[in-house]
């Protein structure tokens, strides 16, 4: 019979489109998520470049290795998780302003932000202390940054190294076999220091 076997084909083309708009659907989110994975990565280099950069230039002006080490952490403080200490800013992560009762009474969002840059400031100064998930490895995947920095009579070298970094978003297995990447800079400048400094 005719009518039958029309709506046999039917059927079956109808099947053969879902399929094809599923394998569809995740071709492009492994597309999506990969460009995302990347631009997260490049964000990270772009971040620790520069805070070996900034340490060069503490070295070069004549700032000890404990003030470079602190200018390389707050330097990259956008790409070093969540903060840790002090403990008012680790409890809300500024997502969950966004759906919390206590954004819409108190703009929570602005209030964080205000309280994040006084205790950068107050870290750089050093009337507070400060930590962060990827600067001591002590999170699950390890993550650690570290700052190498040396001197010599014509110039210094600095090196600002985020190991074990994590590649977090899904499919971030089908572009790389592991699940952490090393993201390093190295910096090197002319000393200045002996115009800065007096004997």
């Amino acid at each position: 019979m005719p009518g039958r076997s029309g709506l046999r084909k039917k059927h079956l083309q109808r099947g053969s489109s879902i399929v094809e708009g599923v394998i569809a659907i995740l071709l492009i989110c492994l597309i999506l998520f990969g460009l995302l994975q990347v631009f997260l990565i490049y964000t990270a280099q772009e971040f620790t470049d520069y805070a070996s950069f900034r340490t060069a230039r503490s070295l070069s002006v004549g700032f000890n290795d404990t003030l470079a080490r602190v200018e390389a952490r707050t330097r990259a403080i956008p790409v070093s998780g969540s903060v840790l200490t002090p403990s008012d800013l680790k409890t809300t992560s500024y997502l969950d302003y966004f759906t919390s009762s206590t954004y819409k009474q108190s703009d929570g969002v602005y209030e964080y932000y205000y309280r994040l840059r006084r205790a950068i400031r107050n870290y750089m100064e050093g009337y507070r202390y400060m930590e962060c998930e990827y600067w001591m490895g002590e999170n699950s995947y390890e993550t650690k940054l570290e700052g190498k920095f040396s001197r010599r009579e014509d110039k210094v070298v600095s090196e600002v190294k985020f190991t074990n970094y994590p590649l977090r978003l899904p499919f971030a297995r089908a572009f790389s076999s592991d699940e952490v990447q090393d993201i390093s800079s190295t910096v090197e400048l002319r000393n200045h220091s002996k115009v800065y400094l007096e004997n």
